[in-house]
């Protein structure tokens, strides 16, 4: 066993990037600096392409940081029917599903004793991210830009016990001075065991004054969604196209079979990457691998495939 199992590596590690293409089930694709422009929206040119791809039976996957609700529009837009994989993996669920596929868990009870840390604290609010939106306790909390231009309404509540006690509080953001989130930072780094939790600390863009952490479940990340819903369609990381722009695309494009980069990447997803495009995310970039993927599966008649860029050797 041990041999057929060595012989199987072997095989894959001497695939070409073709071979590789053509042996690809599943197409898990970013939004935000790789499908979308900076209107925030998918070119018609896009959208055909992705038809095509769905026509030869290759699952299209929307992979993305955003919230399940701002990613619903472009899942319709594309008329996809594969679970939609948001909040950087903390969250998997189909189209307009009443309950999600997967979420990362977060410890329910060690989150309502971290919003409540967060209301004890003197210059720092709370709002709380669920399965179907955005909660708070006081209606002028700040969200971060990233999550206001997702234009998803807050709503206000009382309480979050409701909503612990329901499992649904998937990340928690607190919001204020420096030394009032900084103070919250290290209670939760204090209480948190090993590995259980991410942190993320960081100053608004828009307010010098203003403060945000993100604290989520540590396990919700892209790569660990992804390998989820690939194992309930008994798909192999290996038959995965993974296409990506940012460091929060690293993980499961290093795990794919094969990867894309739009021009706009980070300089580590461009050194891993088999294909980078000419054209960046606001030029629809993502087209020209596309139309080089149909031509390599016979899809598109006539003409040579569209050459990368660049196309970089990996080791399999």
């Amino acid at each position: 066993m041990l041999e057929s199992l060595s012989k199987a590596f072997f095989r894959g590690f001497r695939r070409t990037p073709e071979e590789r293409l053509r042996a690809a089930k599943l197409v898990a694709c970013d939004l935000d600096g790789t499908l979308l422009n900076r209107e925030e929206r998918i070119a018609p040119s896009s959208v055909a392409l992705i038809k095509q791809v769905e026509q030869l039976g290759i699952r299209f996957v929307l992979i993305t940081r955003r919230h399940h609700q701002a990613v619903e529009p472009y899942a319709e837009e594309l008329q996809l029917a594969e679970p939609i994989i948001s909040l950087d993996g903390a969250l998997t669920c189909a189209l307009h599903a009443d309950a999600p596929l997967d979420t990362a868990e977060f410890d329910q009870d060690f989150a309502l004793d971290i919003t409540d840390e967060i209301a004890l604290t003197d210059d720092v609010d709370c709002w709380v991210v669920t399965p179907s939106g955005f909660f708070t306790a006081k209606a002028d909390t700040p969200l971060p830009w990233h999550h206001v231009h997702w234009n998803i309404e807050t709503e206000v509540i009382p309480s979050f016990e409701g909503l612990a006690r329901q499992g649904k509080i998937l990340e928690i953001v607190a919001s204020g001075s420096f030394h009032g989130v900084n103070a919250i930072y290290n209670y939760v780094e204090k209480k948190m065991r090993r590995d259980e939790l991410k942190l993320r600390l960081y100053e608004s863009n828009a307010r010098s004054d203003q403060w945000y952490l993100e604290v989520r479940a540590n396990a919700a990340t892209k790569d660990t969604a992804l390998g989820r819903l690939l194992a309930r369609y008994d798909v192999d990381y290996q038959e995965v196209i993974g296409i990506g722009d940012n460091y929060n695309d690293l993980e499961f494009c290093r795990k794919a079979g094969y990867v894309v980069a739009v021009r706009n990447a980070v300089e580590p997803l461009l050194q891993m990457a088999d294909y980078i495009t000419q054209r960046d995310f606001n030029h629809e970039g993502v087209d020209e691998f596309l139309q080089y993927f149909l031509v390599t599966r016979g899809a598109i008649a006539g003409g040579a495939p569209v050459p990368a860029t660049k196309r970089r050797p990996r080791s399999r």
